[in-house]
């Protein structure tokens, strides 16, 4: 069972500066977490990274407000409160797609029309996007 607890040190926990919208857990005791300041975090068992050199994906200017994650932690699905997609793949420490589901520089800004709906799947340890 996955648990946050407090261990003493005082920047346990301490990785978002406003209100957590979302929690996912992977099969091996880690956690992620998005925030309404924009970032994404992943946890170890103890509440501190996930790994002692963590780094993450550089903050969003406003909210994350959904979040999936691959049973086994590497690759971690984010949504911002405008629309803009993000795919984390935490072993190789990069965002390796974004998808917008808005329109930028229009004086009437609308969302696009999609054709087909993109969901996320994952197919043993593999997660793929299904179009």
């Amino acid at each position: 069972m996955f648990s946050i607890h407090n261990t003493g040190s005082s920047d346990a926990l301490l990785a978002h500066t406003e209100a957590v919208w979302g929690v996912a857990y992977t099969e091996d005791d880690t956690a992620f977490s998005i925030s309404a300041d924009g970032s994404i975090k992943h946890w170890g068992p103890t509440g501190q990274p996930a790994s002692p050199n963590a780094t993450f994906p550089p903050p969003h200017t406003l909210g994350l407000v959904s979040l999936s994650v691959t049973r086994d932690g590497k690759q971690a699905l984010y949504n911002s409160i405008e629309g803009l997609t993000s795919l984390w793949d935490v072993t190789q420490n990069k965002i390796v797609a974004k998808f917008e589901s808005y329109v930028r520089k229009t004086d009437n800004p609308e969302p696009c029309k999609l054709s087909r709906v993109r969901a996320w799947n994952e197919v043993g340890s593999n997660a793929h996007f299904i179009l």
